[in-house]
């Protein structure tokens, strides 16, 4: 389903996310996509060193587990614990718990990068946090992504099913991220960033794993709402889980130059 498709009402509920992420943390570890290495070599390449990459509201790493072969150290940190216990082991890759507004690695960092998780905490708490951690010319960088495409006939679906199905169930902080980062006011000089995107095979088992991580999916399951289990037959019609097909994730990206 495209942003344009997306539906355009402001979503309604807002809860514990941090607490909704670490009870299923395995969930999101498996079923989360990576991020194409495209993205990181440029990332890379506008950081002024490669000494030091933190990555904050880390998840399941997989922003950090990247980033770790690119810069000589990488820290990731996160709200949950649980989630950072899911991170692949690397010679080069620490974690910490803490929250994104008390962001604290004591050394200046040539790039700070959030994946999939600003929307949770922009705001002049953490930017000074920001500043505090990385060192004159340093880069910060944010990016995610919210609505995908596979084909025609599986978009339609999607777009008369599920996503009116979650519209009262998401947070008002994802709309941030629906809307591509773009309402956020970052106080930093932003630099002009290449289109990614995330391309992955899935299965239709598959697809609606991912769906399963999604927190409006969380909060509308503790409403005693299937979202997923009305879907899934809908969806089966047009798309037998025998056959693979390719999902399309755009990326929403801003990158800013600090200090």
């Amino acid at each position: 389903m495209s942003a344009a498709d997306a539906p355009a009402s402001p979503p309604t509920r807002d809860y514990d996310h941090a607490a909704s992420f670490g009870r299923h943390a395995d969930a999101y570890a498996r079923h989360r996509p990576t991020y194409p290495e495209a993205l990181f070599d440029w990332l890379a390449g506008v950081a002024p060193g490669r000494s030091l990459a933190v990555d904050v509201a880390s998840g399941a790493g997989q922003a950090a587990s990247a980033l770790a072969t690119r810069f000589d150290r990488v820290i990731a940190t996160d709200q949950s614990a649980e989630l950072l216990a899911t991170i692949p082991a690397h010679p080069r890759l620490e974690t910490r718990a803490q929250p994104a507004e008390a962001l604290d690695v004591g050394t200046p960092a040539d790039l700070v990068v959030t994946a999939q998780a600003l929307h949770w905490f922009a705001g002049e708490p953490f930017w000074s946090r920001v500043r505090a951690t990385l060192r004159p010319g340093g880069v910060f960088a944010a990016f995610g992504y919210a609505w995908l495409t596979v084909a025609p006939d599986v978009d339609r679906i999607l777009g008369d099913l599920l996503h009116p199905a979650l519209e009262p169930h998401w947070s008002p902080r994802n709309r941030l991220l629906l809307d591509g980062y773009r309402a956020v006011e970052v106080p930093f000089a932003e630099l002009a960033a290449p289109p990614f995107a995330i391309a992955v095979t899935w299965t239709r088992a598959e697809l609606l794993a991912y769906f399963g991580t999604w927190s409006a999916v969380t909060a509308a399951r503790a409403q005693g709402h299937d979202v997923l289990g009305d879907l899934d037959p809908r969806l089966a019609a047009a798309w037998p889980d025998d056959q693979p097909r390719r999902v399309e994730m755009p990326l929403a990206l801003r990158v800013f130059r600090v200090g």
